[in-house]
């Protein structure tokens, strides 16, 4: 661990997706190699809960704080940094949410990352809408 983030959560969460992220390392230079997406790979980290990491225990996550999600981030990017990158919109959704005003809308969003559901990239690609508006 690094000075960003320690702690028995942290080390928990570690323990929990170190052996996932290892299995993903396995194959991460050959679908490099072949062009291959990794679908099977992002879902796994899905089923596991990766991305509902960040989403409170109150609502059916882990509860990490940002320093720890960004421990798991650089050591998912180590495993395969293809597959960080991906992820990269879905926890930027994820922080939005968690920013939102309480109610409903925001609980919605909450239960389906707690559900293993993930957000692809083209939520914020909304056209010719310039930044700030």
């Amino acid at each position: 661990m690094t000075a960003l983030a320690t702690g028995t959560r942290l080390a928990g969460l570690k323990a929990r997706f170190a052996p996932l992220f290892a299995r993903i390392a396995q194959g991460a230079a050959e679908r490099d190699r072949t062009g291959e997406l990794p679908y099977q790979a992002v879902a796994d980290l899905a089923v596991a809960g990766f991305g509902a990491v960040r989403v409170p225990e109150s609502h059916g996550g882990s509860g990490a704080t940002l320093p720890e999600l960004f421990e798991l981030f650089v050591d998912l990017a180590a495993a395969d940094s293809n597959i960080a990158q991906a992820l990269r919109a879905h926890f930027a959704f994820v922080e939005d949410r968690l920013v939102a005003e309480p109610g409903p809308g925001r609980d919605k969003w909450l239960a389906r990352f707690a559900a293993g559901e993930l957000v692809g990239n083209s939520w914020t690609e909304v056209g010719a809408v310039k930044v700030g508006r």
